[in-house]
Order: structure tokens, then sequence, then C-alpha cells
């Protein structure tokens, strides 16, 4: 005869402890192991791609744009060539160039360099190019040199331009960092490569800057069609550090930044008004000047 009882605790040892757990589960299972190795590369695949992504500034696309980025030996940070692309003239150079200047080649499917250039016409060939690295305003006062600064222009085309006539006269180059063009891709083209050869500061407010430049004994010019004063050859004896400061395209130089100008100059011409990059050329070939008032 069974004892009371006895029958419930049997029962219980004869259940179950549920599902077996699967083997990468299992922290002492080489399943489990593997498993944790898998992740952790993955893991660190996905970080070398956010770091690769935050480095890449713009993408340049098409055969003669790449050419061209490479012959003004832009900062790429590789080359892309679809496993389609024909293999041309202007390909077999693309190819030689990247690899006399040690850019990368990587051979691509035509669907990734699609989604990478939103379906644009790429011809099966595209270049990343390296983010800029930004000088800080301290340095550019420690290189000892004169400067301008782009009160929030927006023309990456004007900013190459600039930079090749800064190259010419060893002037460095102030942009804000909101409301302002960047050293991007079209910015390096313009310039032929002449960002390679001088410092580009970012800083947050254009009037703190001009201030800071002051009491490092820079005289501050701000360009003006209608300036009280005009440019002419004559050395000037007032500082020997300026800094240029130019307006928006369209709007010009802010007020406050008018008011905090030593002097605000004009170039006289026969025409209403320059474009800003020629403007900053001819200050540029006429710094350190003599200002006379009108």
């Amino acid at each position: 005869m069974q004892k009371k009882g006895t029958g419930g605790k049997n029962k219980r040892k004869l259940q179950g402890k549920g599902p077996t757990p699967r083997a990468e589960d299992r922290v002492y299972h080489k399943a489990y192991k593997q498993k944790q190795r898998n992740l952790s590369r993955a893991r660190t695949k996905i970080k070398r791609t956010r770091e690769q992504n935050r480095r890449v500034v713009d993408i340049i696309h098409g055969k003669n744009a790449v050419l061209e980025g490479l012959l003004a030996e832009l900062p790429f940070q590789q080359v892309l060539l679809s496993s389609e692309a024909p293999l041309d003239d202007k390909l077999k150079k693309i190819i030689q160039l990247s690899q006399e200047l040690s850019v990368p080649l990587f051979e691509s499917p035509k669907a990734p360099l699609d989604d990478m250039t939103n379906h644009a016409v790429h011809q099966g060939v595209v270049g990343k190019i390296r983010k800029y690295e930004y000088s800080t305003l301290d340095e550019l006062i420690a290189a000892d040199k004169d400067i301008v600064i782009l009160d929030h222009i927006t023309d990456p085309t004007n900013l190459g331009n600039l930079a090749r006539s800064a190259a010419a006269f060893k002037t460095n180059i102030v942009i804000p960092t909101k409301r302002s063009v960047e050293v991007n891709a079209t910015a390096w083209k313009t310039s032929a490569g002449n960002l390679a050869h001088i410092q580009v500061a970012q800083v947050v407010n254009v009037v703190h800057t001009i201030e800071k430049l002051k009491a490092a004994d820079y005289f501050i010019v701000g360009l003006d069609g209608a300036g009280e004063y005009r440019l002419n050859s004559e050395l000037i004896s007032k500082s020997s550090r300026i800094a240029f400061v130019a307006g928006n395209e369209g709007s010009g130089l802010s007020q406050l930044v008018r008011k905090s100008a030593d002097i605000i100059a004009s170039i006289p011409t026969a025409v209403e008004s320059l474009n800003v990059a020629t403007a900053i050329s001819i200050a540029l070939y006429q710094k350190s000047t003599q200002y006379e008032k009108d």
C-alpha cells in the first residue's frame, strides 16, 4: 500500500526542467564561446564602419571628377571601382594615379555605389574624401600670418578659389561653424589641392574672433563696396599683421562685424561690386597696404 503523499513527490521528480538550452547559450560550451567571438567581431566591424563614416566628409563620383580630384591631389580616403566598369583610358589613368598617390583601390559591385551616390550617374567610379582637419584660432595666431575671415559665405567654390589665393600669399582662413560653407569635396576640387598648403580654422563667433585677433595685434579690415576707406598699394604702418573680413555673397558684412572692424575699405572698380573671392584676392595682393580716406 502506497504511503499518503508519496505519489505527488514522485510526480515532481519525473517532471522535466524545461527545454534544453541551445549549445550557444550554455556558458561553458564551445559554441557559446564562438558566438561571443562572432559578436565581438561584429561590434568591432560596426565601430570601424562608424569611425570610417565620420572620417568621410564627401563623395566624388564619375570618371572625370575623380580623375581631376586625383590630379589635384585631393585627400582621398579610397577609390571604389565597379566590377562592371569598362577599362578605358580614363579608368586606367585613375588606377595609375591612385597607385602613385597611395590611395587604396577597392572593387565594388554596382549596387553599393548606386546607394552611395543616391543613384547618380557615377560611371562605376566613386571617390571618398577624408574629413578635413581644422586648425584652432590659436594655431593661426601662432603661425604669424595674415588671415582672411569669411563672414558666413556659403558657396564652396568661393572657399576653394580663396584657398588658392591664400596659399599664393601665405595667408590662413577662418570660417564660422554654423550657417557657413565647410571644407568639402567641391572646395577641395576648386582649390586645386591648395587647401593642403594653408590652415583653416572654424570658430563659433566671428565678432569674438575679431576681438581676439585685435588683442593679438591684428589690424581688422572689413571689405565692402561702400567702404569709407579705399585700398591702395602703399605699405600700411598701422600693423604688421592684417585680418581681412569678407561678407556673405548676398548680404555682405553683418552689422556687428562692421562695428568690430578697425576700418571698412572698398576696392575702386568700374563695376558695382566684385565677387567675394575676387575682392579677397585683390586685398591679399595688396595686403599690408595703407588705406587713405576718400
